[in-house]
């Protein structure tokens, strides 16, 4: 037997997967938006890599949420229920 969840709950996560498929985000770069969001400076080595790869995610994140910057990105993120 499988486990059931509200109705509300599966809306919300399925609201969640379209949000993110709207802005066809990947989980390193939702990951990265939400560290962004918690004021995490060192997000390379958070996340063991670096800043260059970092710095290619964050402008890949910029162009697809067509944003300037992190506080843009974030507030972008915050507005779609992406971050808690």
């Amino acid at each position: 037997g499988g486990k059931w969840i509200s109705t509300s709950i599966a809306d919300e996560l399925l609201e969640a997967d379209k949000q993110i498929a709207v802005a066809d985000l990947s989980k390193t770069e939702i990951k990265i938006l939400t560290m962004i969001d918690e004021g995490i400076a060192t997000i390379a080595a958070e996340v063991f890599l670096s800043e260059g790869t970092i710095k290619n995610h964050l402008t890949t994140i910029y162009q697809k949420l067509k944003v300037p910057g992190k506080a843009e990105a974030a507030a972008w993120a915050r507005k779609q229920g992406l971050l808690g």
